[in-house]
């Protein structure tokens, strides 16, 4: 069971990251270019974050998980910027919110419960684990 939430969650964060990153990507190019910068520098400072993540999360390191979630927030504060803002982009500002949420929420989920999973299977059965008692150490304060 809990393997199989685990992938769900990373698939959950691989779909909305290149989501998000589709959406970034599209949304600079082709739906709302920007009209007093040049489109190449906008797009260098929106989608280069972006990839940087790209190379742990394909290969499944919690880390850059943990990296990815943090920002996502950016992005996140970005769309709900754009949904305040009147004009054309408040759909997309909405779109990607949503998605950098959802991308916040399986990156985050998933590098806790992998980071769990690797944290479990690295340590070595104890005294505890064999059936013996091990002996317990009185703390201070403790009275007999």
């Amino acid at each position: 069971m809990r393997l199989d939430r685990i992938v769900l969650v990373r698939a959950g964060a691989l779909v909305t990251y290149f989501g998000l990153l589709a959406l970034v990507v599209a949304g600079i190019a082709l739906l709302a270019p920007p009209q007093h910068v040049p489109q190449a520098l906008v797009l260098l400072a929106f989608g280069l974050p972006l990839l940087l993540p790209l190379h742990g999360l394909l290969h499944g390191r919690p880390r850059a998980h943990v990296w990815c979630a943090l920002l996502a927030l950016f992005y996140f504060t970005y769309g709900v910027y754009h949904a305040a803002a009147p004009g054309p982009g408040r759909t997309l500002g909405w779109v990607q919110a949503g998605l950098a949420t959802l991308l916040f929420l399986s990156c985050a989920l998933y590098a806790r419960w992998r980071h769990r999973e690797l944290e479990g299977s690295d340590s070595a059965p104890s005294a505890a684990d064999s059936g013996s008692e091990a002996p317990t150490r009185d703390r201070p304060g403790d009275s007999e």
